[in-house]
């Protein structure tokens, strides 16, 4: 009987370790679960991010491509400018200078003809 009793005995602990053991790594379990998803939390919020900053760089991007066009048009545009104020320039002094008499050989022939009078 002594032995029945014990036989019993370690069943009944035997069978409180199992419960104790599936609790413990029901609670484990749970807080792992509980981990888990925090985990995924924070990977969600960091892909999150990580697509936000490659939307803004993408926009960014677009914007230095924009205004590299646009520099390229002014530094066009000023050069074309730069052409037609010296060809305005040129043009004035060309009508400014003095002819010389050689250019112009009547101018010559009528002062001459002047003095004979």
């Amino acid at each position: 009987m002594a032995s029945g009793g014990l036989q019993s005995r370690l069943q009944t602990i035997e069978k409180d370790l199992r419960n104790i053991n599936e609790k413990a790594l029901f609670v484990e379990s749970e807080n792992l679960k509980r981990l888990v998803d925090a985990i995924e939390k924070i990977i969600a919020k960091v892909r999150d991010d990580l697509n936000k900053t490659k939307d803004a760089l993408t926009v960014t991007e677009a914007c230095v491509e924009e205004i590299g066009r646009d520099f390229v048009k002014k530094a066009d545009l000023q050069a074309y400018l730069d052409d037609q104020i010296k060809e305005a320039v040129n043009k004035i002094v060309q009508k400014m200078k003095p002819e010389a008499e050689d250019d112009r050989p009547e101018r010559g022939l009528y002062l001459t003809g002047i003095g004979r009078l």
